[in-house]
């Protein structure tokens, strides 16, 4: 990852269960590396906003598995200022998405 600063890894699923902790770290050690929450348990959503910032994460559904609803919710839970809910449920994935010409402005 440091040998390549351009390039933005999206973990899904924050790693996933038991490498939570573990994507977390590497998320704090490595600026280009951002978190998805989807499927993530809400106590790891929260220590990786808390560790991170909402700049480091992207909401994601896991849809059609799981309701968007739930998903939402855990996002809902940390009780975080708007903007940075708006950056975690879209903002942080819009430049990658080509809405804005696909230019990517940063993590």
């Amino acid at each position: 990852m440091s040998r390549h600063p351009k390039l933005v890894l999206i973990l899904g699923h924050m790693g996933f269960a038991s490498s939570d902790g573990e994507a977390i770290a590497l998320a704090h050690h490595f600026e280009n590396m951002m978190l998805e929450t989807s499927v993530g348990a809400f106590h790891a959503i929260n220590e990786a906003y808390r560790r991170l910032g909402a700049r480091k994460l992207v909401f994601g559904s896991e849809g059609p598995a799981h309701h968007p609803a739930v998903e939402r919710r855990k996002i809902e839970l940390l009780n975080a200022p708007q903007s940075d809910f708006d950056l975690i449920c879209g903002g942080n994935i819009k430049p990658f998405l080509s809405l804005n010409g696909g230019r990517h402005h940063g993590v």
